[in-house]
């Protein structure tokens, strides 16, 4: 669920300045199967918010994300990034539980060792 909500908080970063994870961003009645479509979605949406952003307001605009016991203050740019960049680290984190669930673990960041060289 993380990883398909990446999008609205990434969102809120560029139109409000404020992440604030005491709201909560996780709907109620989404199914597992929803996923993809739902990140999907998230992620458009994101592209159409950071569209409409100045240059001025990505590199000077302030944002602040906020949780139980704890604040972190930032550029939007910045936290935007950063929000991003814990994406790609969860998504590889998810990954490496496909093996001892019997799936193969696909080419993320280059070849696995579950893909036969040379496959594209």
């Amino acid at each position: 669920m993380q990883l398909a909500m990446q999008g609205t908080m990434i969102s809120s970063i560029a139109t409000t300045g404020v992440l604030d994870f005491s709201q909560g961003y996780e709907p109620k009645g989404v199914q597992v199967k929803d996923y993809p479509g739902l990140a999907q979605k998230n992620l458009d949406q994101a592209i159409k918010d950071l569209q409409k952003l100045s240059d001025g307001d990505w590199e000077n605009g302030e944002a602040k994300m906020v949780w139980q016991g704890g604040e972190w203050k930032a550029k939007k740019y910045d936290m935007a990034w950063g929000m991003l960049f814990d994406a790609i680290h969860h998504r590889g984190q998810l990954s490496t539980y496909l093996r001892a669930m019997g799936a193969k673990v696909p080419s993320i960041y280059g070849p696995s060792a579950d893909e036969p060289m040379g496959a594209e």
